[in-house]
């Protein structure tokens, strides 16, 4: 006697290798909308590094203009000099190449960033109290809201410069 032929299972697989396929398309989605918003927020970060590094080179050589000062006068006649904003307004998102636009504040410090930047700086002066503040300002998504670094210092009785902790508002804006 023969037997009856068997019934395949094919539209079973296929539906299993269907439901796979879903699931893996599902489960790219999920690590997709973690991974992009984890990796967006490492590229700010990495680019408000810059500024940070940026306003501290800028307090170093505050440093050494008034310890230079010092050297040649024999004590610091001059306070913290300020210096305009520069570029005069923050880079929207993109690295500019920097320019101390002739300021004399920036010349006298002789300072400028060793590589294109996404902020503009200044420093604001106030030579009755001898405070200042090194100030970083950048756009990094062209949102208009603005990421700012202060970093303040001010000249102690002594004469030396100190500084003080920096301030950060909005670092991933």
């Amino acid at each position: 006697m023969t037997e009856a032929p068997r019934k395949t299972s094919g539209g079973k697989i296929i539906l299993w290798i269907a439901i796979g396929g879903i699931a893996l398309v599902a489960l790219c989605g999920c690590l997709a909308a973690i991974a992009i918003p984890a990796f967006i927020g490492y590229i700010r970060r990495a680019k408000t590094a810059d500024a940070q590094a940026n306003v501290r080179a800028i307090m170093m050589a505050i440093r050494v203009d008034h310890e230079r000062e010092i050297a040649e006068n024999g004590a610091a006649a001059r306070p913290v000099p300020s210096a305009t904003m520069q570029p005069g307004t923050p880079p929207c998102g993109e690295k500019i190449i920097w320019n101390n636009g002739g300021d004399p504040g920036w010349t006298q410090l002789g300072w400028s960033p060793m590589d294109p930047t996404f902020y503009a700086y200044e420093i604001r002066s106030d030579p009755a109290t001898g405070t200042f503040e090194i100030r970083a300002y950048g756009d990094l998504d062209c949102d208009g809201a603005l990421s700012t670094f202060v970093l303040p210092g001010h000249m102690d009785p002594g004469g030396s410069i100190v500084e003080d902790p920096i301030r950060i508002t909005d670092e991933l804006e």
